[in-house]
Formats: C-alpha cells, sequence, structure tokens
C-alpha cells in the first residue's frame, strides 16, 4: 500500500500495482478476525502476535512485504 499527499488517480494512473481484495474473497477463509482474513488473501502480507509487559495483553503489529510494522503504510 502506498500513500500519497497528491492529487487521486486512477488505477491505470498508479505508478505502483494495485490489489483490489473484494468481499466473497474475504469470506473464503470462514474466519470473522479481518487480519487473519487478509493473511490469507494477501501473499505478503503478515501478521504475528507479540506480548508487551507481562505477556497479559498481545498486539499484533503487521508487515508487507518483509517490511518492519513502523514502515507499513494501512487503513
Amino acid at each position: 500500500m502506498v500513500g500519497s499527499r497528491a492529487a487521486p488517480r486512477s488505477i491505470a494512473d498508479s505508478p505502483v500495482p494495485v490489489d483490489v481484495i473484494g468481499g466473497d474473497e474475504l469470506s473464503k477463509p470462514g474466519s470473522t478476525d479481518m487480519l487473519d482474513m487478509l493473511v490469507s488473501a494477501i501473499p505478503s502480507f503478515n501478521v504475528r502476535a507479540q506480548p508487551i509487559s507481562d505477556a497479559a495483553t498481545l498486539i499484533r503489529p503487521v508487515n508487507l512485504r518483509g517490511l518492519p510494522s513502523d514502515h507499513t503504510l494501512y487503513w
């Protein structure tokens, strides 16, 4: 995913590939967790549970194409 503050452009004008994932593709794995659905639909999208503090709380940072989560733009 690429973020930009430039004027909107069409998919045909985009300098990078754009994937559109429909609801039917997301519903295939049968999960109700959005991150799990995205992991199954997008090969380069990864999520892992990471404990913080006393391991009673987990965060689930995402990464795209192997980039660290602080270098990945998502919404």
